[in-house]
């Protein structure tokens, strides 16, 4: 026997044993004792079955006793605090254990393991773990940090009139606004009419932490600003001017070097540019702009600027400060920076027009040239020879760079002839090409009349036939 059966990881239990007319008893697994009866503690970790063989003269027999082993498990959640759309990672682990469920439902009953949970509200996970010691349960808590939504419409007012304040918030028990106002419900609005610059902060708490968030309700000061002139050529120059009242500071965005309430200065913006004065007072804050526009640049190549008639060109362009953007030749619009291949039959000039907010600028053009094809003659005469005869090969080009003909003739002027004396029917081809690159192909052939068999011939120091003598 086992006693108790059940215990706690690290506990122990007391096997106890007794036999009669036995004469030897062993345990699997091993207990450390092989006594005929008696008693000892173990402490297994996981839960075991032992088993007691005992052989004496009469055969063999076998016991067993199972220590259960409770359950345990570690369940956490990190972080445990999220934002609102956030994730967080479950992660558990169980000994003994032979079944695990979760509530609500995580989409696991792995033993172990981990996943990631987004909940929408603040959540309890409970982990309820099973094994053949019991069952323990096990909580990891998952919360939202609060959310808020505030707004003052308007957030500008003159004096004496009123602002509408706006909440609303989630995951949240507690929420206040500061300057009197106190507790407020989780959603609402209140209409408040401040005599100065006034910063309104909602307060929300709930068990996710604490969340707050500020508006301010001014009073509108007074500003002029205006750029001279309004658009500039690249490198140019225009200058700001600026004045207020009922201020107390100025900053502007895009910098310009100067905070003054009142002032000028120039400024030479590389693109468009709009610049936004932004005006503080005792009465809140009011914001104005002006925009400086840069005349538009381009680049337009073609590359290769020269092809064969039938290949390509590949036209690139690129633009600053541009808004509509167009090439000629049936292209039409295009975008701002690009490529377009094409391939004109016959030398072509494109036009890059480009505009934009500063005008138009100069169209840039390029040329494609378009490289007529290599042609020409080829002939043979006579086309048919008697052996040891010669014919001559005669060929005229246009648009042609180099020549060559095979059979060990190699390159040729463009325009000429050579006498030949093959010694068997003889295809000669000819490969002229332009100076494109591109490549054409003239063949002829020589058909030679060999004399009757038994013919006898001579030769001359190079091994060429010098004298046929012919059969009568």
């Amino acid at each position: 026997t086992a006693s108790p059966a059940t215990i706690n990881q690290g506990g122990s239990s007391t096997l106890t044993w007794a036999t009669t007319n036995a004469t030897s008893v062993s345990f699997s697994p091993a207990i450390g004792s092989t006594a005929l009866s008696g008693s000892i503690g173990v402490s297994p970790s996981t839960n075991t079955t032992y088993t007691m063989t005992v052989t004496g003269p009469g055969g063999t027999i076998t016991k067993t006793a199972t220590v259960n082993i409770v359950p345990t498990a570690t369940f956490t959640a990190s972080p445990a605090t999220i934002n609102q759309g956030g994730s967080s990672t479950l992660t558990w682990a169980s000994t003994n254990a032979t079944s695990v469920s979760f509530n609500p439902a995580i989409g696991s009953t792995a033993l172990n393991g981990s996943i990631v949970v987004s909940p929408s509200t603040n959540t309890i996970y409970t982990m309820t773990v099973t094994g053949p010691g019991g069952t323990v349960s096990q909580t990891a808590i998952v919360n939202i940090v609060p959310i808020i939504s505030f707004t003052a419409s308007p957030a500008i007012i003159n004096y004496g009139s009123s602002s509408t304040l706006s909440w609303s918030t989630t995951n949240a028990t507690s929420i206040s606004i500061n300057q009197g106002i106190g507790y407020v419900a989780t959603n609402g609005s209140i209409s408040v009419s401040p005599t100065s610059n006034t910063t309104y902060t909602i307060t929300a708490i709930g068990a996710g932490g604490t969340t707050t968030q500020s508006v301010t309700i001014n009073i509108v000061p007074h500003a002029a600003f205006t750029a001279n002139p309004s658009t500039i050529n690249p490198n140019g120059t225009s200058t700001l001017n600026w004045s207020t009242v009922n201020a107390t500071s100025v900053s502007f965005n895009p910098a310009i070097g100067s905070t003054a309430l009142n002032g000028s200065i120039g400024v030479s913006p590389s693109i468009n540019t709009t610049y936004t004065m932004t005006v503080t007072g005792a009465g809140g804050t009011i914001t104005r702009t002006v925009t400086v526009n840069v005349v538009p640049t381009s680049t337009f190549t073609a590359s290769p600027a020269a092809i064969n008639l039938g290949s390509s060109s590949t036209l690139s362009w690129s633009t600053t400060n541009a808004t509509s953007i167009s090439i000629n030749q049936g292209i039409g619009a295009v975008a701002a920076n690009g490529t377009r291949t094409v391939t004109p039959t016959a030398t072509t000039t494109y036009t890059l027009s480009v505009t934009g907010p500063g005008g138009e600028a100069t169209p840039k053009t390029v040329t494609v040239t378009v490289i007529p094809p290599p042609t020409g003659t080829f002939t043979a005469n006579p086309s048919s020879i008697q052996a040891g005869s010669s014919s001559t090969l005669t060929w005229n080009t246009t648009n042609a760079a180099s020549v060559s003909i095979d059979q060990g003739i190699g390159a040729v002027a463009t325009s000429g002839s050579r006498s030949v004396s093959p010694l068997t029917n003889t295809t000669y081809t000819m490969t002229i090409t332009g100076s494109g690159g591109a490549t054409v192909y003239k063949t002829v052939t020589v058909n030679v009349v060999l004399p009757p068999n038994g013919s006898t011939y001579t030769y001359d120091e190079l091994g060429r036939i010098k004298t046929i003598n012919r059969v009568k």
